[in-house]
């Protein structure tokens, strides 16, 4: 009688191991419940690998943050967020920022969304295959039927 409990002469269904297995699910992926991950998953196999963002800035008192990863579709969504402190100062001298992260992620392609970018000129190095937004609203269609494995805890940076 594995997995029943004997109460008297009733039988009661123990569906605790289940519960908890869900439960620290949630817990290790950042609060994204397993099974969301597994829809995404569609038979390809899921692995620890690094994400890295790089771009070009105009000078080296830029940062740049993953804040987020998505499974869009057959591609890796990573949006990250350019920042730069007023009150440093800096040589205006091209220079590269950039930032990195390890996921358990599927080996998808990535595309990269980049917001907070204040010059005119485009990178014609780092980050020259990156896509600039304003902000997420942008691309919010999409991210609503992509499945988040990933989300920078706030105040962590690069």
């Amino acid at each position: 009688m594995h997995g029943l409990w004997v109460y008297g002469s009733k039988a009661v269904a123990a569906v605790i191991g289940p519960i908890l297995l869900l439960a620290a699910a949630a817990c290790s992926t950042g609060g994204a419940p397993v099974s969301d991950r597994s829809a995404a998953r569609n038979g390809d196999a899921w692995v620890t690998r690094e994400v890295a963002v790089s771009v070009q800035t105009p000078d080296p008192g830029w940062e740049i943050a993953i804040e987020e990863i998505h499974v869009v579709g057959d591609e890796l969504w990573v949006l990250s967020k350019l920042n730069r402190d007023p009150e440093i100062m800096a040589p205006q001298v091209i220079s590269e920022a950039e930032d990195r992260v390890e996921v358990e992620a599927p080996d998808y392609p990535v595309r990269h969304y980049v917001s907070g970018k204040t010059w005119q000129w485009e990178p014609d190095g780092p980050g020259a295959e990156v896509v600039f937004i304003e902000d997420r609203g942008e691309i919010e269609g999409e991210l609503e039927k992509a499945i988040r494995i990933f989300e920078r805890a706030q105040g962590t940076g690069s």
